[in-house]
């Protein structure tokens, strides 16, 4: 009688480029003590489970309101991620996108992001992230800039245009964002999409 083969186990891929990163740390000298902690830190934050805490408020200058906390756990914990927020102008839309993402960001859930406006609040989305979050999105206008961008804010227009989209699987709908299959749900799966209308 013959066993079968095990199939082959999938849930371990070694990143050969992380890998040679640590082994060239293991090298060096033992680092400081603050390091140690940070370290330590980042990976009792990665061991929070769920979203019933979120782990990233006292990293903001700002103080969120409850609504704006209770709409970010009900979008990260009962809709995986992904909702349209629809409020009145004023709630916080704005900080409320910006929770979810810097939940999902810090769990290195979300690698790639990217926040499609209309042209006129492009500025104003870059400046509230970095003033009240402090997260740098870039607004690229080169489209060979897109397969180094993680973080990105640009209008509707220009990521539907022609120059952006035109086959590169980084562009912001690129043939990776429309394709299908497990590969295309995987990358769905780890870039987090914000889209914003202005509407009165």
């Amino acid at each position: 009688m013959t066993l079968p083969q095990p199939l082959p186990d999938e849930s371990w891929a070694v990143d050969e480029r992380s890998l040679k990163l640590f082994v060239d740390a293991l090298q060096q000298p033992p680092a400081e003590r603050a390091w140690y902690e940070l370290r330590r830190e980042a990976e009792r934050i990665a061991l929070v489970p769920g979203f019933d805490r979120l782990i990233t408020l006292d990293a903001n200058a700002i103080k969120e309101l409850p609504h704006q906390i209770d709409v970010a756990q009900r979008v990260l914990r009962d809709m995986g991620g992904r909702a349209i927020l629809a409020d009145e102008v004023g709630l916080g839309k704005t900080i409320e996108a910006s929770i979810i993402y810097k939940e999902l960001a810090i769990r290195g859930l979300a690698r790639r992001t990217l926040i499609l406006t209309p042209a006129s609040l492009v500025g104003q989305w870059q400046g509230e992230l970095e003033e009240k979050f402090f997260e740098r999105f870039e607004a690229p206008t080169d489209p060979d800039d897109w397969p180094r961008v993680t973080k990105a804010i640009i209008s509707h227009d220009r990521a539907r245009s022609r120059r952006h989209a035109r086959g590169d699987p980084a562009a912001p709908l690129g043939p990776r964002h429309r394709g299908r299959g497990a590969q295309g749900e995987e990358s769905a799966r780890r870039d987090l999409s914000v889209h914003r209308e202005n509407r009165a």
